[in-house]
């Protein structure tokens, strides 16, 4: 059976088929949500953002930890709360030691920021431009 136009589209992403649908569903919403749902997607493809502590850390540290996650923290969910922290790391400057005080794999989120970069060179190169936007309406980095 022939691919439909949908599919076609959808190949174009080298991610799972479900994420590949989500993006081009994105773009009938608010203009910052489908630069959120790459951010996410790309968030999602790393593994592990998070590290430190664990229990092999004594408690002062796993309080430390803990803290630390509670910043990026969000009240509707994990997908949100990565949301949170790949933007704190923009913020700061892909800063190693910004990750190092609050817990973060500098690895993997540099890779989630190379994978976020790749999936909105491949949407725009058989789109249309992004519009980078806030949650305050302001233009983006």
């Amino acid at each position: 059976q022939a691919l439909t136009a949908d599919g076609r589209k959808m190949c174009i992403f080298p991610l799972d088929p479900c994420f590949s649908k989500i993006i081009l569903s994105a773009h009938k919403y608010e203009p910052c949500v489908l630069n959120d749902v790459l951010i996410i997607i790309a968030m999602l493809s790393v593994d592990g953002v998070y590290h430190g502590g664990g229990k092999s850390g004594n408690a002062g540290d796993r309080q430390k930890q803990h803290a630390s996650y509670l910043q990026f923290e969000h009240e509707y969910g994990d997908h949100l709360t990565l949301l949170n922290v790949f933007n704190g790391y923009v913020a700061h400057i892909e800063d190693k030691q910004w990750c190092k005080q609050n817990y973060l794999n500098q690895k993997s989120l540099s890779k989630a920021r190379q994978i976020y970069r790749q999936l909105c060179e491949l949407y725009e190169m058989h789109f249309e431009a992004i519009q980078v936007v806030d949650s305050h309406g302001g233009a983006r980095g």
